[in-house]
């Protein structure tokens, strides 16, 4: 289910969304390719993406969409 914008009698479809996008990532310690020790590191990121997508329906044909992140 996503909410959506109806216009021109459903010809106009928008619907907007937000995506939350959460990145854990670990290195174990190693050595490198040089023989140096590489400590563990543990690094967290978290985004939020907006988003929306068209759709435009101006004859029964026709459908245009078009979407951006």
């Amino acid at each position: 289910f996503q909410p959506a914008i109806l216009l021109l009698n459903s010809q106009l479809i928008i619907a907007p969304a937000i995506r939350h996008t959460w990145i854990k990532d670990h290195l174990i310690s190693k050595t490198s390719i040089w023989g140096l020790p590489l400590p563990s590191k543990t690094r967290e990121k978290d985004y939020f993406e907006p988003q929306i997508g068209v759709k435009y329906h101006p004859f029964k044909w026709l459908t245009l969409k078009s979407n951006l992140a």
